[in-house]
C-alpha cells in the first residue's frame, strides 16, 4: 500500500464513502451522534481550542487531579479533532496515521493499541488493513465518541478508559501515540507501562508535538523530544527509523549492560550540540556517498 492509497482509505473514513466533501460529512455524523443542530455542530467544530482553552482557566491544573480533571471535561475535542481530520483529508499532506499504515503495509498485521486515540479515525484506518484495535484515552466523551463511531463502521474494537485500567502485559505487537505524549507532563512510567504492554519485538511510534506554553497551548508540555528520546533505549527499545515526523522504537530484550551504555550514549547524543553533530556526520556521509556514485 502506497501513501496515496492508505490516503484515500483515510478520506473513506470520514465521508463515509460517499462523494460529499470531508469537511462536509463530518458535520452531518457529529449532527446524528450529538443531536445538536447544524449550526452548533458547526460552531464546536471550529472554536474547539477556544473552548478549550476558557476550561483550562476554570480550575487549577498545576496538579495530576486537576489536568486530569480537565482532560475529563473538554467534550469538544470531539468536534475539534474530527473537522482537524477532515480538513487533513481535503489538503496535500499526508496525515501521521497513513504515513505509518503506508510504511507497515508489508508488516503482518496484529493487536493494535492507539493509545490516545481520540475519536478513533487512525484505530478505523488500521483495521481497514486488518489491525485488531484497541482504543484508549482518558476522556469520556471520546471514547464515547469512538464507541458509537466504531459501532457504526461495523469495526469490533476493544476499549480503554485509561482512568480505571491499564494497558496490561504483553498484549500488542504496535502500540502509536498520535498527537498523545505532548500533553503527558512526565512521561517516564507512561512508557515503561506501554514497553511492558509491547510484545517482545512490538513497536512503539509516535510523536511529541513541541511548542512553547502560550495561551491556547496550556495543555502542551514538552518544548523538546530530547528528554523523551534520552530515556528510551536505556528503557530496553531500539530504535528504528523513523517515519516523517513519527519516532519508532521496538521493544528489545537487552542486557542491564547494554541499557546502561544506550543510555550514557543517548545523553549526550540528544541535546543541542549532540544532535546538531549527529546531522552534520550525516550529511558528510551522504556527500562522500553521492561523490563515490559519480566517481
Amino acid at each position: 500500500m502506497n501513501l496515496d492509497q492508505a490516503k484515500t482509505l483515510w478520506t473513506e473514513i470520514l465521508t463515509g464513502g460517499s462523494e460529499i466533501r470531508p469537511t462536509e460529512a463530518i458535520v452531518r455524523e457529529l449532527m446524528e451522534f450529538s443531536g445538536l443542530p447544524e449550526a452548533e455542530v458547526r460552531k464546536l467544530a471550529t472554536s474547539s481550542q477556544e473552548i478549550s482553552a476558557q476550561k483550562w482557566d476554570e480550575a487549577d491544573r498545576s496538579t495530576p487531579e486537576g489536568l486530569r480533571e480537565f482532560y475529563r471535561s473538554v467534550s469538544s475535542w470531539v468536534f475539534g479533532t474530527l473537522n482537524y481530520h477532515a480538513k487533513q483529508a481535503e489538503a496535500k499532506d499526508y496525515p501521521l496515521p497513513v504515513q505509518v499504515l503506508a510504511r507497515l503495509s508489508e508488516r503482518p498485521p496484529g493487536d493494535h493499541l492507539d493509545f490516545g486515540a481520540g475519536v478513533a479515525t487512525a484505530s478505523l484506518l488500521f483495521a481497514r488493513q486488518g489491525w485488531r484495535p484497541i482504543i484508549s484515552d482518558v476522556s469520556p466523551s471520546l471514547l464515547e465518541f469512538a464507541r458509537w463511531r466504531c459501532a457504526r463502521a461495523g469495526v469490533t474494537a476493544r476499549f480503554i478508559d485509561l482512568n480505571d485500567e491499564g494497558v496490561g502485559e504483553n498484549q500488542y505487537d504496535l502500540i502509536t501515540a498520535f498527537n498523545t505524549f505532548a500533553h503527558i507532563p512526565d512521561l517516564a512510567p507512561t512508557l515503561i507501562d506501554l514497553r511492558r504492554a509491547l510484545r517482545p519485538g512490538g513497536l512503539l511510534i509516535f510523536d511529541i508535538d513541541t511548542r512553547k506554553r502560550t495561551r491556547g497551548n496550556e495543555w502542551f508540555f514538552h518544548g523538546s523530544a530530547f528528554p523523551v528520546l534520552r530515556a528510551l533505549r536505556g528503557m530496553g527499545f531500539e530504535r528504528r527509523d523513523k517515519i516523517g515526523e513519527m519516532f519508532v522504537f521496538e521493544r528489545a530484550e537487552l542486557s542491564g549492560a547494554k541499557r546502561a551504555f544506550y543510555e550514557a550514549v543517548d545523553r549526550l547524543r540528544y541535546t543541542t550540540a549532540g544532535e546538531g553533530a549527529v546531522n552534520l556526520m550525516w550529511r558528510v556521509r551522504s556527500k562522500a556517498r553521492a561523490l563515490l556514485r559519480r566517481n
